[in-house]
């Protein structure tokens, strides 16, 4: 990966404010076009611009409770192709993955892990568009508030031709982390990413009869 064609942009407008360092975002304090304001939480940039009032974005005592994970370890292919390609990897919702994978790049709304490159809304990614090859989230969707409009970003960043791979709740019971709006069915996965060409949306053979991929 060239750190110097890898750049973070205000979510807001879209504006150059950051640059990747030794697998680090570096990030200015302020964004030169809309002054929105950035700060980091345990040295990890925080990108997000939407934070309800008293929201504490700092979950590193509540990540202990999560189980250990390593994307290296999935034994989902497509987790696996995207690994082994020479493209930009963005991880929605990276939780405490602990993958060093250098063209890997785990972003969630909340800090589970200082091992996160930022902080960042799935709504507005904090990336130029055509940036990654590859986009993948397990078990995030059913988080998102809008989640139509969170497939619109992560169309946006991809390349054309990249692919994307999303495994979501389908009957789960209500779960925080720390909001839980939306289970899925293959209709309204197919509805929420029908800008796509879907190549299969059917029950995951990864993971149990309540999610979907």
């Amino acid at each position: 990966m060239s750190e110097k064609e890898f750049k973070l942009v205000c979510p807001k407008c879209r504006v150059h404010i950051g640059h990747f360092v030794n697998n680090r975002f570096i990030v200015d304090e302020k964004c030169p076009s809309c002054g929105h304001k950035y700060d980091n939480i345990e040295n990890v940039p925080n990108m997000r611009m939407q934070v309800q009032k008293n929201e504490n974005l700092n979950l590193l005592n509540d990540s202990k409770t999560l189980p250990n994970q390593n994307s290296s370890d999935s034994d989902i292919p497509f987790i696996q192709e995207a690994l082994q390609s020479d493209e930009l990897i963005l991880e929605l919702g990276a939780g405490v993955d602990s993958c060093d994978n250098s063209n890997l790049i785990k972003t969630d709304a909340y800090l589970y892990s200082t091992e996160l490159h930022c902080l960042a809304d799935a709504h507005f990614l904090p990336f130029e568009d055509n940036t990654f090859g590859y986009v993948y989230s397990l078990a995030v969707f059913e988080h998102l508030h809008s989640p139509w409009i969170a497939a619109e970003e992560i169309r946006r960043v991809l390349k054309p031709g990249g692919k994307v791979y999303t495994l979501t709740a389908f009957m789960q019971h209500m779960h925080g982390y720390p909001h839980h709006y939306f289970n899925m069915t293959t209709s309204g996965l197919e509805r929420i990413f029908q800008a796509f060409e879907i190549i299969s949306c059917e029950p995951s053979k990864h993971s149990s009869i309540l999610q979907l991929a």
